[in-house]
């Protein structure tokens, strides 16, 4: 096999890359390099295939993960959150309710923002609750038994704050915790 700094090493004609000996493919671009008729009847001939996204294998935000993937996570229903995330959005949605309730009794700000942000927090928990749902295997459908008084919120408190999720990845993404397993 020729090496990279020889003038005698066979190149893609399309993208120029460096090619093994005897390839038929450049592993790069995807030129057919040897039977250019069969190429031609591949729609993807000299291109990369799309990747299909299967949705067990969605991303999930690690913890080095730039704000924007992160920020992004907390506004799509899609992937599995662990029952600490779980319990962090709700406790923290929580304590917002509360500490609005008492500013609008205080008359320290004006119900109209109040209201913003209560719905806009309830909307953020009812994305947790359904991702919640996905870690527990089971789809998002699942959060309207939290709209049953008394007996829907225990349902969803025990299910979702206190039972594990399915181990390994299921049809809705990785498992959140996994990382801290494997340690």
């Amino acid at each position: 096999m020729a090496d990279s700094t020889s003038p005698t090493a066979a190149r893609c004609p399309r993208c120029e890359a460096e090619l093994r000996e005897g390839a038929v493919l450049c592993a790069v671009c995807g030129y057919h390099l040897k039977d250019l008729n069969a190429a031609s009847s591949d729609p993807y001939a000299g291109r990369a295939r799309p990747r299909k996204r299967r949705r067990s294998q969605s991303p999930t935000p690690s913890a080095n993960a730039s704000p924007l993937v992160l920020l992004r996570s907390l506004f799509t229903t899609d992937g599995r959150i662990s029952r600490s995330q779980w319990w962090t959005v709700e406790l923290v949605w929580l304590g917002v309710c509360v500490a609005l309730g008492g500013l609008m009794e205080l008359a320290f700000i004006i119900e109209v923002m109040a209201v913003i942000f209560f719905w806009g927090g309830g909307g953020l928990a009812f994305i947790a609750q359904i991702k919640r749902w996905h870690d527990r295997g089971k789809p998002g459908n699942w959060c309207l038994i939290s709209f049953i008084p008394v007996i829907g919120w225990l349902w969803v408190v025990i299910e979702l704050g206190f039972l594990r999720g399915t181990e390994g990845p299921n049809g809705y993404g990785n498992d959140p915790t996994a990382s801290s397993r494997a340690r």
